[in-house]
């Protein structure tokens, strides 16, 4: 029996003395793009955020990485953190912005209509008028009192042309 309580003992310790997570307890750990094609009705499975380089030449007429012609992505945010605790959870603000244009999507979601028994959760996002011009897409974290607590900008590099 002893020998299970010192490991017991030793990993308590290591949990108690690590420090909270900066900006509260949730946290955006990923986003993600998916082209959607209306003609299919179905999202395309890569993830097309500048960071996976894809090629994004005329989307809107099927060209280029498109399977079809699409005019709307489906953005996946994730959230991490501990969904059955007593804390309230943040609000999650999105802002997608078209270079040069004006927003196309400016919307906030309360994450406490989610739940979920694992450590993140997936937030979806539709946003119309999408595919020419690089996309950039601004997600953010508000505490209770609309502070924002983290952000991150990650882009879609649409291009159109002759």
């Amino acid at each position: 029996m002893r020998e299970f309580l010192v490991p017991a003992a030793l990993l308590c310790v290591t949990f108690a003395l690590r420090p909270p997570l900066q900006g509260g307890a949730y946290r955006i750990t990923d986003v993600r793009a998916h082209l959607y094609y209306p003609e299919l009705g179905t999202f395309d499975t890569t993830n097309i955020t500048s960071q996976y380089k894809p090629t994004l030449w005329n989307t809107i007429i099927g060209e280029g990485r498109a399977q079809a012609p699409s005019q709307a992505t489906l953005v996946l945010v994730q959230i991490s953190g501990i969904w059955l605790s007593r804390s309230k959870p943040p609000r999650l603000h999105m802002i997608v912005s078209p270079e040069g244009r004006r927003p196309v999507l400016d919307r906030t979601v309360d994450l406490s209509h989610f739940f979920s028994e694992r450590r993140f959760i997936w937030v979806p996002f539709i946003v119309f008028g999408t595919g020419c011009g690089t996309a950039h897409i601004t997600s953010s974290l508000l505490d209770e009192n609309g502070a924002q607590v983290q952000s991150r900008v990650d882009t879609i590099p649409f291009e159109c042309g002759e």
